[in-house]
């Protein structure tokens, strides 16, 4: 963690964004609205979390080169340690956030019994599901041997995930009244099926980053 904080100075900027956004939802949170729904919806995990997220994966990303990729020389071990940097990453960024938000439960007493923690670890467990499976479905595209989905792999993910929420899931509803998810929305599934879909779906892509890597051209 403390090479993280020394190496990345996005991480000082992603705390201060995170403060300033608890200061708004403390000021709000004393008009009655309920502290735990500012954090827990999709339009905050897509457009306040993720794609700040993002922006820190993508920066983490100039360390991989062709000095890299000698240094390290295995494709698989170049995957691996890819791999390990961004789930740190995520990791950490998705702890800091959740460290405010009990901070800020606290302080505004929203913790009313144990059904609140179970709510929130709940909640933990489908972001960081969610996060892993971001982080998997960019390395897929950044170890494609297509250039543009592996130079603009962040932005295609992210404008997948903002499609899929915010369009697709919901226009299927609102058209032909069916209810299905498909990757990202399972984040936002109440029942124990989606913890099952997320983890299949971790696998896969994990399956599939090994395979690309295989055959993955440097020159």
């Amino acid at each position: 963690m403390n090479r993280i904080i020394k190496n990345n100075k996005f991480l000082i900027l992603f705390l201060i964004y995170l403060l300033g956004t608890s200061i708004f939802f403390l000021i709000i949170n004393s008009l009655g609205y309920d502290w735990f729904n500012h954090w827990f919806f999709d339009k905050f995990f897509v457009f306040q979390f993720v794609s700040v997220v993002i922006v820190g994966l993508a920066l983490q990303d100039r360390f991989y080169n062709a000095l890299t990729y000698i240094r390290i020389g295995n494709r698989r071990k170049i995957l691996k340690n890819q791999l390990l940097r961004y789930y740190e990453q995520g990791f950490i960024y998705l702890n800091i956030m959740f460290i405010f938000i009990i901070l800020g439960g606290l302080l505004t007493r929203s913790f009313s019994d144990s059904i609140d923690l179970l709510y929130i670890v709940q909640w933990y467990i489908h972001y960081l599901l969610g996060i892993i499976l971001l982080i998997n479905l960019i390395l897929c595209l950044k170890w494609s041997n297509n250039s543009i989905l592996s130079k603009y792999s962040e932005f295609l993910v992210f404008l997948f995930l903002y499609m899929e929420i915010f369009l697709i899931v919901k226009y299927l509803k609102i058209i032909f009244n069916i209810n299905i998810n498909i990757f990202f929305s399972w984040i936002f599934y109440g029942g124990l099926k989606s913890y099952f879909v997320i983890l299949f779906l971790i696998i896969i892509t994990t399956l599939i980053c090994v395979k690309l890597s295989d055959r993955r051209d440097f020159l």
